[in-house]
């Protein structure tokens, strides 16, 4: 007899040493709802996709073929779901004759009549309430509006969050100048070199992790579901590395920064402003310093060459 879904989880799990507390930890999922799929008993779950991803999330942790467990769970639900039975009824199209004579209209004329008397007055009466009701009922009505488009936004943004929570897109870009990252997913690391304004998109379901080099930071741009985010610019070694996970991504999205320091334009150096050369000094006995020549006295007289005869 073939091993039904939960059989067939539950065999593989114990092959390979594995608690159900321990996947319920690694994969958030209830320890209850996994030991009601080794059981084949989906009724505590939530039913729908939420089912289809429990399986799938417990089958890739335990090393089990996702593809083949998802097979045996839609097998699985189409057996257990039996169509009600339809009663086909026979009908027969029966003529109603009416031998009596016909009878006047006249009373269903004048009856007829009165109903659409009625309704066009009734009709009349809502189009003269509509036209003059007071101004402070339409600004209610405009108010209660604004309070409940302020709530579906808020929802809205809550739903956002959740989604961001679970899945999330990571997009980096360079900037001016080439700039190399490191990066891992659950699909393993990779090492890349992006060229100027080269931008790399990663769809990330539970965690990245990145890591570029501290004097690259102002040249590199992140961004998560399309918002952008500060790049941290400062760290205790040469390369920064940055984790973003299922647990902090919402935060992140909303203060639109990783918890680092952010990054910084380069700092503008002062103007270098040329000193003057120094000055010669005379002692004060009037003595000219060594090195420097003697000039004659102001008031001396140059002697005269006496005359030639």
């Amino acid at each position: 007899m073939a091993l039904s879904l939960g059989e067939k989880l539950r065999q593989a799990r114990e092959e390979r040493g594995i608690s159900i507390s321990e996947v319920a930890e690694q994969t958030r999922i209830s320890p209850l709802y996994l030991k009601s799929i080794e059981k084949d008993d989906y009724k505590p779950l939530p039913g729908g996709i939420f089912n289809k991803g429990f399986v799938r999330s417990y089958a890739r942790y335990i090393g089990f073929d996702e593809e083949e467990a998802l097979a045996d769970y839609a097998q699985l639900i189409a057996d257990s779901e039996t169509p009600a039975d339809e009663e086909r009824r026979s009908y027969r199209p029966e003529v109603l004759t009416d031998d009596r004579a016909a009878h006047s209209m006249a009373p269903s004329i004048i009856v007829a009549a009165i109903v659409l008397l009625v309704v066009i007055g009734g009709i009349a009466l809502l189009i003269g309430y509509l036209a003059n009701r007071p101004a402070s009922v339409a600004n209610t009505n405009t108010a209660a509006n604004a309070n409940v488009n302020a709530n579906e936004n808020q929802q809205v943004s809550s739903s956002n969050l959740t989604y961001a929570a679970s899945t999330f897109s990571v997009e980096l870009k360079a900037m001016g100048e080439p700039v190399w990252v490191r990066y891992s997913t659950e699909e393993g690391a990779k090492e890349r070199t992006l060229s100027p304004n080269e931008t790399l998109k990663v769809d990330v379901s539970d965690t990245f992790r990145m890591s570029y080099a501290k004097v690259k930071a102002t040249n590199l741009q992140l961004s998560i579901n399309g918002k952008q985010i500060n790049v941290p610019a400062n760290g205790p070694k040469g390369n920064i590395e940055v984790e973003i996970n299922r647990a902090n991504v919402a935060q992140i999205i909303q203060t639109g920064s990783t918890g680092g320091e952010p990054t910084q334009g380069p700092v503008p150096r002062p103007s270098l402003t040329p000193r003057p050369s120094p000055r010669p000094t005379t002692n004060t006995n009037g003595a000219t310093p060594a090195g420097t020549p003697a000039r004659p006295p102001v008031n001396s007289v140059t002697p005269r060459r006496p005359p030639t005869q």
